[in-house]
């Protein structure tokens, strides 16, 4: 373990530039008080554009002096995570493994803090065309885990799915299963100190199984079950790892956990494959916490799903529980959220739908005067992400070093994008952009200002966020008030499935 008081050089090569892979490493650093390096955002390519590969190989192996590295393993084999299902690349996916072994060789005391996907159960929707292929390809995936028994359906997708795609998504599969087992054998020779291995989009089985059984066998092989660890996810790694490293530097124990619904922590979220309990302690022990040593005084209150539609299945024992169950008849457990809220520093992990923050909650807090007094909350796309994001808050939030009007930012920007965004504003964008015959996975650029009507939209029904948080004693800043903030959105890639936030405040 480091010294808290020592100045590090820090290094990170992020999944790609979308906030969540980039903004949010940044900001965190900033709020922190550390200093941390990245390959200028040009770089890092933007959707269809691939990261430059070449020159980030080149960045990292000029680095010197470094004292960590958070290292994208798909950034610096194929240029991000869209390139990463793309079987058609202009770059030597294996060159990752040199240059990583040439920068540890120049920065032998480097902790090297990796994350490599395994490739989802389906390909990039661009356009509607490949949105019904998506699906039958997750299909076909599904059915591919027991091959034999499925094998007249397989048969009739493979008729339907065009050739070229399938082949090139089962070709990019293999070529992306060799990369994570290169990545083990780095981890092997010392070149990685760790190593998460994140399963990106999945279903409960399916073809991503069988490779998973295949890498867990190799890492028990050669006994590396400390040094590597496998989990649901993707975008939240970057965040996961920044977390481990400051563990490293003042070792942190972990709040209390408290699910709203204990019955429910057992299901397994959408495009997931473990139950809820499972990645939460999973994604804890990556971030460099022990699960036993627990601060009491920070609860970490997580919102499961509750209904069907939100989950991807339940065992025997708990069907009978949410069987009828519809949205209309789940409630939140208002007392506990309340007495918890007023008592204890509390962070929200709502997992309780995927893409977006439950409603409900959000109104639950407005109207009964709580949103001012939470000091984190997280909602965006999958249970893993929001957990990953959750955690990140839980360590800035853990000492006093740290600049709270920043991290104040940090948590309004998330109330804007996880919740307002999400849950309220993207359906409406979506039915405009589709009026203009748009396609909102791939919209153009220069049609119109797509950013002016989304800062327009976000403004129109921010006032459930506003009248929660002005001219109200702010925990975060120990009562003190805000007068006003602003706040900037713009879509980071050209479609509108995430935006990017930047809040202000003025005290």
């Amino acid at each position: 373990m480091r010294r808290a008081d020592t100045v590090l050089k820090i290094a990170y090569i992020p999944l790609d530039n979308r906030p969540c892979n980039y903004d949010f490493i940044l900001k965190a650093a900033k709020i922190k008080g550390i200093d941390i390096i990245t390959p200028t955002e040009e770089k890092l390519g933007k959707f269809t554009t691939h990261g430059d590969v070449e020159y980030i190989r080149k960045w990292l192996m000029n680095l010197r002096n470094v004292d960590y590295l958070i290292l994208s393993i798909d950034m610096l084999a194929y240029g991000g995570l869209i390139a990463s299902r793309e079987m058609e690349l202009n770059v030597d996916p294996y060159g990752f493994a040199e240059s990583i072994r040439e920068f540890k060789k120049n920065n032998s005391n480097c902790k090297v803090y990796a994350f490599n996907i395994i490739m989802r159960t389906s390909i990039s929707v661009k356009d509607e065309k490949t949105y019904e292929y998506w699906k039958l390809i997750n299909e076909y995936s599904f059915l591919a885990y027991n091959e034999h028994e499925n094998f007249s359906r397989i048969k009739e997708l493979e008729k339907i799915i065009p050739k070229s795609i399938l082949d090139g998504y089962l070709k990019a599969r293999r070529r992306n299963n060799e990369v994570n087992n290169i990545s083990i054998d780095l981890v092997n020779e010392g070149a990685i100190d760790f190593l998460v291995l994140g399963q990106e989009d999945c279903d409960k089985i399916g073809i991503h199984l069988l490779e998973q059984e295949r890498l867990l066998t190799k890492i028990r092989e050669l006994g590396l079950e400390e040094k590597i660890m496998m989990m649901p996810g993707a975008d939240e790694f970057g965040q996961i790892l920044f977390v481990r490293v400051l563990n490293d530097i003042s070792r942190m124990k972990i709040g209390r956990l408290v699910y709203d619904n204990d019955r429910l922590k057992y299901v397994i979220a959408q495009y997931e494959n473990i139950p809820i309990y499972e990645t939460l302690d999973l994604h804890i022990k990556a971030a460099g916490f022990d699960i036993n040593e627990v601060n009491d005084q920070i609860i970490l209150y997580v919102i499961t799903p509750k209904i069907f539609d939100d989950i991807i299945w339940i065992d025997d024992d708990h069907y009978k529980y949410l069987e009828g169950v519809k949205a209309k008849d789940v409630y939140i457990n208002d007392e506990e959220l309340d007495a918890y809220i007023k008592d204890h520093k509390i962070i929200i992990f709502d997992l309780c739908h995927a893409n977006g923050g439950w409603k409900e909650l959000i109104y639950f807090l407005s109207e009964n005067d709580l949103l001012h007094e939470i000091y984190g909350y997280t909602a965006w796309n999958t249970a893993s992400n929001s957990i990953g994001t959750a955690l990140l808050f839980y360590a800035l939030l853990y000492e006093e070093n740290k600049d709270s009007k920043l991290f104040l930012e940090f948590l309004i920007e998330r109330f804007y994008d996880d919740f307002l965004y999400q849950s309220i504003v993207r359906p409406k964008i979506n039915k405009i952009l589709q009026k203009e015959g748009e396609n909102i996975h791939l919209f153009r650029e220069f049609k119109y200002n797509y950013n002016m009507i989304l800062c327009e939209l976000m403004k129109k029904h921010d006032e459930i966020i506003k009248k929660s948080i002005l001219n109200k004693p702010i925990k975060i800043l120990e009562n003190l008030q805000i007068k006003d903030y602003h706040i900037k959105c713009s879509f980071p890639w050209n479609r509108t499935f995430e935006i990017k936030v930047d809040v202000k405040v003025q005290i």
